[in-house]
């Protein structure tokens, strides 16, 4: 029988195909073949989970690897590529650590198997894995670390829920820092900002993440933070700052790169953080201010919300974006100034009609470009956990700054990507017809007729969407 070459081709190239993959197989370790410390078996499984990770050959390029530093954002309306985009950088930094490395990680949330599978696996290669996490939730992929890993703080290696915050006694453990002592070719890898590991996190929330590297100081002052925070202590610990500068040279809040701020701290004493930056803004020149924020409700938001409208009065190119807002800061923020009100736009959607917000951002930042601290021409950013809330001052937060004019570009780019595109106008415009009698002179004689008028008001009314949803974290 005569086979037309294209056959014999393809009959070829499935031999030699199924030849090699069986030689691959027998040559996979027991331990191997069932995914166990295998980074292939590893990257399957995560696909199979709808992971689009892109670091499917980690393996070879262990040694070579480095995270891309600056700040990433997700974007919960796009494809698996912009929603997975800053869990993806996490997770290469987990699969690219090696033996005798170094991971640490401090967050509210954690629910993501693959996350979980990543970390079990590293701690299999040798790596040291130490996670806190807060204590309102257990979930599936938590419960599997601590039996894998260990859930002892006080050894080398856990997976540990403080009870309320772990640097004091109330609210939470909420901030969101990742620490690896050296993935691949990287060295003292930091990364920080909104995000938890959750569904929520890339599928209904807007996050930010800040990454850098090769800070040694900054990262050994992270690190202390977190050895302190194991400890889950029952009376609050200080108010601490820090910027990694060498020892002996003080950190200057309105001056030093890398600003650290640690809660919980007393604003009595110690000041509050959001004002203290934005009283540090000068209006002068139009200086531009934007505002992502979570939550903002309670006194004290009211009086952020107070001074970010006489900013606004003042000449200040400002825009707020938020993702659930207390009808009495809203009203502050939203009352008539001369130059008429200040630019608020919603990032909270209500999907199925509920009542409850189903999609919002959850990133807490602010940038300034222009006027701050007695400077001109300063581009600053500050991001972390920090809500503008009075729950956001108590537990255990982070507020971290960064100088610069490509990260003030790169956040003010995300900014206007959902101002423009995922954000609806938080005021309510409504327009009344009203007839008014008024004089009219005709041949000499005073009569009178009736004029209709159309007149136009803005107002500020209460967004009525609740915290209720199971999309939505209070954090």
């Amino acid at each position: 029988m005569s086979i037309p070459l294209g056959g014999l081709l393809v009959q070829w190239r499935v031999a030699v195909v199924s030849a090699t993959l069986v030689a691959t197989i027998l040559s996979v370790p027991a331990s191997a073949a069932d995914g166990r410390d295998n980074p292939v078996a590893e990257q399957v499984g995560a696909v199979t989970q709808a992971q689009p990770v892109k670091s499917a050959q980690a393996e070879p390029n262990r040694k070579k690897w480095r995270p891309n530093v600056g700040p990433v954002f997700n974007n919960p309306y796009g494809g698996d590529d912009a929603r997975f985009r800053i869990e993806r950088r996490i997770l290469e930094a987990i699969r690219h650590s090696r033996k005798d490395d170094k991971i640490k990680i401090a967050i509210y949330s954690f629910d993501r198997i693959d996350m979980a599978n990543a970390l079990i696996n590293a701690r299999k290669r040798g790596v040291q894995v130490q996670v806190l996490l807060n204590d309102h939730q257990v979930t599936r992929a938590q419960r599997r670390m601590k039996q894998a890993i260990g859930r002892n703080p006080r050894k080398k290696n856990f997976v540990y829920e403080c009870v309320a915050s772990c640097r004091g006694r109330r609210d939470n453990l909420h901030t969101k820092f990742y620490l690896f002592s050296g993935p691949g070719a990287a060295t003292d890898v930091i990364m920080t900002g909104s995000a938890n590991l959750t569904l929520n996190a890339v599928k209904w929330q807007w996050n930010d993440l800040f990454v850098m590297r090769k800070k040694p100081r900054l990262y050994d002052e992270f690190q202390r933070v977190f050895n302190d925070m194991r400890r889950d202590w029952s009376k609050n610990r200080p108010f601490l700052t820090f910027c990694g500068n060498p020892d002996g040279e003080a950190c200057k809040r309105t001056f030093s790169n890398h600003y650290t701020q640690v809660f919980p701290i007393n604003v009595n004493r110690d000041g509050d953080p959001a004002m203290e930056a934005l009283n540090s803004t000068r209006c002068e020149g139009g200086t531009k201010v934007r505002l992502s924020m979570h939550t903002m409700r309670g006194p004290r938001a009211e009086k952020i919300a107070e001074r970010l409208r006489a900013m606004y009065a003042r000449g200040c190119n400002v825009k707020v974006l938020y993702g659930l807002m207390g009808f009495p800061v809203k009203r502050k923020l939203g009352a008539p100034t001369s130059r008429g009100r200040i630019p608020l736009r919603s990032t909270g959607y209500d999907y199925n009609e509920d009542g409850d917000v189903d999609r919002y951002t959850h990133q807490k930042y602010l940038t300034v470009k222009g006027r701050w601290g007695g400077r001109r021409g300063v581009s600053v950013v500050f991001t972390g956990s920090s809500n503008w809330s009075n729950k956001g001052l108590g537990g255990d937060e982070i507020v971290f700054n960064t100088y610069g004019p490509g990260s003030v570009r790169k956040y003010n780019a995300n900014f206007d990507f959902m101002w423009n595109n995922h954000s609806r106008n938080s005021y309510t415009t409504t327009s009344s017809d009203y007839r008014t009698v008024v004089p009219v002179w005709k041949n000499g004689v005073l009569t009178t007729k009736v004029v209709t008028q159309t007149v136009t008001r803005t107002e500020v009314l209460p967004d009525r969407l609740r915290a209720g949803s199971p999309t939505f974290e209070s954090d």
